[in-house]
């Protein structure tokens, strides 16, 4: 048990201190999205190009026509629970 917990504590350390545009572990995912619901889920959502920080996930989403997001694992082309990237 102790050397699960071990292993899970050194993932989440290194899963903040790698930064990135989506460096949160539930919103990990950087993603392009055309429509907002209510904060709540976001519709036609597609990778990005480029996504090695906020700004630069910004502007890749930006050059389509989308907003940058960080959401939770996609289902069927839905984030669903997306929020702002860090830095953007």
């Amino acid at each position: 048990m102790i050397t699960l917990s071990l292993i899970l504590a050194t993932f989440l350390v290194s899963t903040v201190l790698a930064g990135g545009a989506c460096p949160d572990l539930l919103y990990s995912i950087p993603t392009c999205c055309s429509t907002d619901v209510l904060g709540l889920a976001d519709l036609s959502c597609s990778t990005p190009k480029s996504a090695s920080s906020g700004s630069d996930l910004k502007s890749s989403c930006a050059s389509d026509g989308k907003a940058a997001k960080c959401c939770t694992p996609e289902l069927l082309e839905i984030g669903v629970l997306c929020q702002d990237p860090v830095g953007a």
